[in-house]
């Protein structure tokens, strides 16, 4: 039952990084090939628990301080959120995670059926109260649709980008004993990227604000775009790990993550449709 003190999972590696700690990218390859069971022994029934599934930018904001954050609103308010964090897909899967790979692993394959030994939303909804889920900011590596739209396809168009989300959308709604938190695009620094692809990437995202996301269901979306790129086109590079490296910094990744655990606790707690998208406090 989704209660204050539900459980919320969300994908990712393994937190063994020390909090504020810059992302290495070495480093969070070499955990990735140590991939645990997405479901660990020990959740206890009566939490809310909640599943974090990142790759490496996912990485940076758990290491930013959720773990910790989370304890702390555990201890402040009674609650009991316990997150588990999972690289998701990991190997042997190739290293993506755009939509089409969501779409494969959760839609393209079901049930009993998986693809590389990828979870599907089947192995995850009976131990999870909230499941969050993100791209990469690679994923912002756009190009101009073809007119061929095909919800089957790896290319990175916007209009495969928005059937395959259509299709992870109704996928989800067939759970709605489960919440999901959606991740908003990540934004790259300007140089690395280019003015049309960097619009590409901002137009879907707003198409996944404004008509993707729908009030009174249970997908919510924690807005982190809005957050790391506060002209919605481009990561600052003094908030980035590097000149061309569109990994959060130090700064970015303490803040999205203080911010993430408040959107993380109102969704949890029923309020996720009345409270902003960023997590920023009314």
């Amino acid at each position: 039952m989704l209660v204050a003190g539900a459980v919320v999972v969300v994908l990712g590696l393994v937190a063994v990084l020390t909090f504020g700690r810059p992302f290495a990218a070495r480093a969070y390859h070499r955990l990735a090939d140590r991939q645990p069971a997405m479901v660990p022994d020990g959740l206890d029934p009566a939490a809310t628990t909640v599943l974090y599934l990142h790759h490496s930018t996912g990485l940076a904001v758990w290491d930013g301080g959720v773990p910790r954050l989370v304890e702390r609103r555990n201890a402040a308010e009674g609650t009991d959120l316990q997150v588990v964090e999972r690289a998701f897909p990991h190997r042997p899967y190739p290293w993506d995670n755009n939509p089409y790979d969501y779409w494969n692993a959760w839609v393209n394959h079901s049930g009993d059926r998986r693809v590389q030994g990828q979870a599907t939303l089947e192995d995850l909804v009976g131990a999870y109260d909230v499941i969050v889920w993100k791209d990469c900011f690679l994923a912002g590596d756009m190009v101009p649709d073809d007119g061929r739209p095909d919800v089957t396809s790896p290319v990175r168009t916007p209009a495969n980008y928005r059937l395959q989300y259509l299709a992870l959308r109704d996928a989800m709604h067939r759970f709605p004993g489960t919440r999901f938190v959606v991740w908003t695009l990540p934004p790259k620094v300007a140089t690395d990227t280019d003015p049309a692809t960097a619009e590409l990437a901002r137009q879907f995202a707003s198409w996944v604000r404004e008509e993707w996301d729908q009030p009174g269901d249970n997908v919510f979306l924690w807005d982190y775009r809005a957050i790391a790129a506060p002209d919605d086109l481009y990561l600052p590079a003094a908030w980035a790990v590097g000149e061309r490296d569109s990994h959060p910094g130090t700064e970015l990744s303490q803040r999205a993550a203080a911010l993430f655990v408040q959107r993380l606790v109102d969704v949890a707690a029923g309020r996720g449709d009345r409270t902003p998208a960023t997590g920023a406090t009314l």
